[in-house]
């Protein structure tokens, strides 16, 4: 296999001996002679390499071997120390490796942004560590410190091998962290670590408040709209609302009756295109903290984890529920991309599955009967809540029918992951699994399938067992393709979901240092080769984007956005955010009437004035944009047009004023 495949079409390999030019990648004996060379290969000693070239370390890699840093009082360690320590177990020996051959997956590096977050040094320690890596990144490593240094935290063991798919060794403490474990090596007691990962702390008030924290943030990123009152309301909840939760938890730990709690929520409906009609729901404050805290508390008791990058629970961060979503689909393209595009995966044969309805076919009391031979008393009691809570719920939006569960809240997605993956692990149970490769983002499965090996009856037999698990087939995104050698480019186009973009207009480390000549070239093949797709906007309006590219794309489809009646609210509250945070763009979208193109009470009209709330509260947007907006927008809508609920928004956003400090004698 080559090393590597470049644009222009040459390729590298290994060879040993004289230089030999002939070669053929795709004959066996080449692949195995790689393959030989590779397992032979030893990584040099550093010293033995600086002293035979003759070379004085570096002063900076010097200071870095030997220097200590107070990691308690009176224990000073080395960064080498340290990491010769924790590399004494399986799972950081293999996070370290990865660092130091430059692959890295994006959890290691938050999984070792957590185990030394109890060092209150500003991110120091982290940062002179990641820099002895290969693709150290001075500015990403610093801003990245600054974003997550006091939100994530040391999981224990016992999470940590679970999460990367491990066999914990028998000589460890599945209740140590990697911080305790590097005390303890050095005969120091850990202090108590308020929020270790998977212990039992069914009475903490932090934790409720961890879950408070995440719902917050979970409104901003997930919901449809951000509904401005049930964000208030989630900032509104005080001390005693946090501990009467509390007392609800402990009462259905018990199994003591909650019958007193009834769902509230508002219902949103997302038109996705001409003909179809997607109806989402917000959860109001408490019952969101309740039902996410619930479904976390199940998770932690049954130690579940689903194979699937989608919806994969953050336990390491305090802010997040899930893992960034844009993260997680980028890590499924790529593996996808991976096999479609590396030569000798050529043979392999690909499928893929995609379900109908998912959410509206999920049945929770399925669900409870398939674990409930996994359950304790206390994890029964609390799947007998959310089973209760959700019948509720759907009863309510669907004239009485219980089938289903609620597109929106993160308990139903919590939920919805655990049966998905537990049932497509009964599928494939007859199945030998050295001779495929499964990979899914929600209901969108992927299946790559060794030579020789009657891929089109494994298809054929899982959409059989799925269908009979009451899981219908989307026919027309699922398909057997037959070799990936023999696939279109459109087919191509169809496995990835036409997300090719995502690569050619982003900023990436593989891609290195792209000109600004290069980047205008490459957005403007893209603009004048694709059409307008409503479901490209978050993707061009993402912080990776090339700045080039969202601006072209603004100025070129600003005006369809606008009068959209198509779309996900994720997707207009990217642009919105983009939008209100442009002067010269918001000016000319105001100027030309674009505004007025927002079809009320829509989705897109929604986050646009939620986006704009929120700004206003995060200080995120300028007291003359503010004013433009007012002036030029707010003021001119006709209020008897809007729902009550928008019409109340509108009237407080019209009443904002942002205070605009004088400037002082010094002319500061």
């Amino acid at each position: 296999m080559p090393l590597s495949v470049h644009k222009s079409g040459r390729q590298s390999w290994l060879f040993e001996g004289e230089f030999d030019g002939k070669r053929d990648d795709n004959r066996d004996d080449f692949l195995k002679s790689q393959l030989r060379i590779l397992q032979n290969y030893t990584v040099n000693d550093y010293e033995m390499v600086i002293k035979n070239i003759g070379i004085v370390e570096d002063d900076y890699i010097v200071r870095l071997k030997y220097r200590k840093y107070q990691v308690e009082p009176d224990l000073n360690l080395s960064i080498w120390e340290t990491i010769n320590v924790l590399s004494e177990t399986k799972v950081y020996s293999q996070i370290f490796e990865r660092l130091k051959q430059g692959r890295a997956y994006r959890q290691d590096w938050l999984v070792v942004m957590g185990t030394f977050s109890p060092l209150n040094d500003g991110g120091i320690f982290v940062k002179e560590l990641y820099s002895i890596f290969p693709n150290y990144d001075a500015k990403k490593t610093e801003d990245n410190i600054s974003r997550y240094k006091d939100k994530y935290f040391p999981a224990t063991f016992e999470y940590l091998y679970k999460i990367y798919g491990l066999e914990i060794e028998g000589s460890l403490d599945k209740t140590d962290t990697g911080y305790s474990f590097l005390l303890k090596k050095f005969g120091r007691i850990p202090k108590e670590e308020v929020s270790l990962i998977n212990t039992p702390r069914n009475e903490s008030e932090l934790y409720i408040e961890d879950t408070l924290r995440k719902e917050i943030k979970y409104i901003v990123d997930n919901d449809e709209v951000l509904n401005v009152s049930i964000w208030n309301n989630l900032h509104d909840l005080k001390k005693q609302d946090v501990l009467n939760l509390e007392k609800i938890v402990t009462r259905i730990l018990k199994g003591e009756s909650c019958e007193n709690w009834r769902p509230s929520a508002v219902l949103y409906e997302r038109k996705e295109n001409e003909t179809k009609i997607r109806r989402l729901v917000s959860l109001n404050a408490q019952d969101r903290v309740l039902t996410t805290h619930i479904s976390l508390l199940l998770q932690s008791k049954l130690k579940k984890n689903w194979d699937s990058f989608s919806y994969n629970l953050s336990f390491c961060s305090r802010d997040d529920i899930f893992y960034n979503w844009y993260s997680s689909w980028s890590e499924y393209l790529n593996i996808i991309k991976t096999f479609l595009e590396v030569p000798f995966m050529g043979t392999y044969e690909v499928f893929t599955i995609d379900l109908k309805g998912f959410y509206d076919h999920i049945d929770f009391l399925a669900v409870y009967n398939r674990f409930e031979g996994e359950f304790g008393a206390e994890e029964r009691n609390l799947f007998k809540f959310l089973v209760d809570y959700n019948d509720a719920v759907m009863r309510m939006l669907s004239d009485g029918k219980r089938k289903g569960v609620p597109q929106g809240p993160a308990y139903a997605r919590i939920i919805s992951e655990m049966y998905l993956d537990s049932i497509i692990s009964s599928v494939l149970s007859k199945y030998d699994r050295t001779i495929y490769h499964l990979y899914r983002y929600v209901d969108d499965i992927i299946v790559f399938v060794k030579p020789e090996n009657n891929s089109s009856a494994m298809y054929n037999s899982m959409i059989n067992d799925l269908v009979s698990y009451g899981l219908p087939i989307n026919d027309e995104k699922s398909c057997w393709y037959g070799t990936i050698k023999s696939l279109t480019q459109e087919q191509k186009r169809e496995i990835l979901r036409k997300d090719k973009f995502t690569y050619d207009l982003q900023d990436t480390d593989y891609k290195g240092y792209v000109t600004l000549a290069e980047r205008r070239k490459d957005i403007e093949q893209y603009l004048n080769s694709n059409e307008f797709e409503v479901s490209d906007i978050s993707l061009f309006f993402s912080q990776k984007t090339y700045y080039e590219a969202s601006e072209s794309y603004f100025k070129r489809y600003a005006c369809k956005i606008m009068e959209s009646t198509i779309g996900r609210g994720s997707a207009f509250k990217r642009f919105y955010d983009y939008l209100f945070s442009h002067s010269n763009e918001l000016y000319y979208a105001l100027t030309n009437d674009f505004f007025g193109r927002v079809p009320l009470n829509s989705i897109n009209f929604g986050n646009l004035l939620g986006e704009l709330y929120y700004l206003i509260q995060k200080h995120q947007i300028g007291s003359d944009e503010l004013l433009w907006v007012q002036n030029m927008y707010l003021n001119a809508i006709d209020k008897e047009q809007l729902t009550e609920q928008y019409r109340m928004l509108v009237d407080s956003l019209k009443k904002i004023k942002i205070k605009v400090e004088e400037d002082n004698a010094n002319g500061f």
